[in-house]
């Protein structure tokens, strides 16, 4: 006869026993607590503030608009995903857009002379042009969701771009000042 779940569950909690162990024979899938814990949480960041982000893949995108952005793919410490766009140049591809400036400072603070475009594969298993030079890099983001046109779900915008440990932006860092952007932009978004 078979224990109901609460019982069953209070001995497994009592006892601690090696879960190697208490698989039972002829399952193909084992109850694994701490992941039921996490049922409905997404992996996704969603949410505006600050992330402490590890690059896993900078692709370059050729946007509807004929203009050229990268789209900055990463994920948080405890492994959320998130991705931005950068649009750097107009369609005319000589004309710097605003996103060239994040691209710059994420260079400057990862202590980079510049990219090139390699071949990688995106997550559709699609050959794309990247720029290695990013992936495995940390850096610091500043991020805000931002609602989607047509009022469906939302999208992240990147705010500013950071070192970790010292907090400092790349202006603040070129000009040794002290790291205080940060703190003001999280405190204007968050009020």
């Amino acid at each position: 006869m078979q224990q109901p779940y609460n019982q069953h569950q209070t001995a497994m909690n009592n006892s601690a026993p090696n879960p190697a162990a208490m698989r039972p024979a002829g399952y193909a899938f084992v109850l694994d607590e701490a992941s039921a814990e996490k049922a409905g949480d997404m992996p996704f960041i969603t949410e505006t503030g600050e992330v402490h982000a590890t690059i896993t893949r900078v692709e370059y995108r050729r946007n509807e608009t004929g203009s050229h952005a990268v789209l900055v793919r990463f994920m948080d410490d405890e492994e959320k995903r998130g991705t931005v766009s950068l649009t750097y140049l107009q369609a005319d591809g000589q004309t710097p857009v605003f996103g060239a400036n994040f691209i710059n400072a994420m260079l400057y603070l990862m202590g980079l002379p510049g990219f090139s475009w390699g071949v990688g594969v995106n997550d559709q298993g699609q050959q794309v042009q990247v720029a290695q030079e990013f992936t495995g890099q940390r850096i610091g983001l500043v991020v805000e969701a931002v609602p989607n046109q047509n009022n469906q779900g939302s999208h992240l915008e990147l705010r500013q771009v950071f070192d970790i440990a010292s907090r400092c932006t790349a202006s603040e860092a070129k000009n040794s000042e002290a790291a205080e952007a940060v703190d003001k932009l999280l405190k204007r978004l968050m009020a």
